[in-house]
């Protein structure tokens, strides 16, 4: 969430600034995307790797209703693709717009970058929202400590460098 906001005020100064703020925070922008190749990477690796496996099964007998059709877990898979769209327009939005900085047409791409960029903060603040208030929680009330255990075995082992 610091990370979000971090990036919401520079696309605020974006608004403001144009492309001229655009070259202005080559830094920050470089940063946030740093972030979002391994600290957003990691997260999504910790779920889909170590608790969504562990907690899915203990959810599917809960939601075989007809007025479900998908598990919170599966939910949150689907956002995680999601996520991972609009981050891939982005960095295409932004070699384009450093390749095209001084020629025509490179406000509308500033505009496309910034409207994506919204659209990715309103995404990761609603999708935090549901992981820190639904998926957790089950988390924390239907696995055994041995299975919370195992997580963070997996957690630790996706954050060691591998060797060769």
């Amino acid at each position: 969430l610091r990370q979000i906001s971090m990036f919401e005020a520079v696309l605020l100064d974006l608004e403001v600034g144009g492309i001229n703020a655009f070259r202005n925070h080559h830094e920050s922008l470089r940063k946030t995307s740093e972030f979002v190749d391994t600290s957003v990477a990691m997260h999504m690796a910790d779920e889909e790797k170590g608790l969504f496996p562990l907690l899915d099964p203990k959810l599917q007998p809960r939601v075989r209703r007809p007025h479900f059709n998908r598990t919170p877990i599966q939910a949150i898979e689907e956002q995680h693709r999601k996520g991972e769209e609009i981050i891939q327009r982005l960095r295409f939005l932004s070699k384009k717009l450093h390749k095209e900085i001084g020629q025509p047409g490179v406000d509308i791409l500033l505009e496309e970058f910034i409207k994506k960029s919204r659209a990715l903060i309103d995404f990761y603040r609603e999708h935090i929202r549901g992981e820190n208030e639904i998926i957790f929680p089950l988390a924390q009330k239907l696995l055994t400590k041995e299975e919370k255990a195992k997580v963070v075995d997996i957690m630790n082992a996706i954050r060691r460098p591998s060797k060769g």
